[in-house]
């Protein structure tokens, strides 16, 4: 079918329905990188695209950026909502697979690892702010985003905010990442990756004057830790 993204998405949510439990997740996740491949390959016409009905139709090359962000979301937190056997399963376990990286599997050990960080990418992308609306949950700088690992562990920023915030999705991910590191035999690798990226990501993504200050004394913390 010449790689349609239609046709590779039709395809696929047939065979999820079909599959075993195991390979679920995984091929959730599968499936939101192909949704989220095909609104990069067709970024131009989203952005000229209007709202769609409130109810809109299972023709997913006819939705609005919202309703297929919504989506992607949706996907990836069917594939996290696994997460106990996920992070019981050695990332090595899928070698055959997954291409591999130039990073050591220190980093990212497990599967839940492995999906949690694709699901980072899209909770975190720029693109982001074109579907967000107007009460969206915003990120400031005096947060716990820009303190040490543990006081951002123990943050708990969802009373009162836009549940379905990607920014929100996204520090419960790393938070949840850190936890399950935390115990880790030293050196933690995987710890310390997810929590240099956390920190990255809040000051890229925070607002207010101190932001710059606050990182760089995170980041002091962080090589003394």
């Amino acid at each position: 079918q010449g790689n349609k993204p239609e046709e590779k998405i039709t395809r696929l949510e047939a065979e999820i329905a079909k599959a075993p439990n195991e390979m679920v997740p995984l091929m959730d996740t599968l499936l939101a990188e192909w949704y989220w491949q095909y609104f990069q390959q067709n970024r131009w016409r989203f952005m000229q695209r209007t709202a769609t009905a409130a109810q809109p139709g299972k023709d997913f090359t006819t939705w609005d950026l919202p309703r297929l962000f919504a989506e992607i979301d949706k996907q990836f937190q069917k594939a996290i909502a696994a997460e106990k056997i996920l992070k019981a399963t050695p990332i090595s376990a899928w070698n055959d697979l997954l291409t591999k990286g130039t990073m050591p599997d220190s980093y990212r050990p497990t599967l839940y690892d492995f999906i949690a960080y694709q699901a980072l990418a899209f909770y975190t992308s720029g693109e982001q702010a074109a579907a967000k609306p107007e009460d969206a949950f915003e990120l400031s700088a005096d947060s716990p985003v820009l303190d040490s690992a543990e006081k951002f562990m123990g943050w708990q920023p969802a009373a009162g905010a836009d549940t379905d915030s990607p920014v929100l999705k996204a520090i419960l991910l790393y938070q949840d990442l850190l936890r399950f590191h935390q115990g880790d035999p030293v050196p933690r690798f995987a710890f310390a990756a997810a929590d240099l990226e956390r920190l990255t990501w809040g000051w890229n993504t925070a607002f207010g004057e101190e932001k710059n200050v606050r990182y760089k004394a995170a980041l002091e913390v962080f090589i003394r830790s």
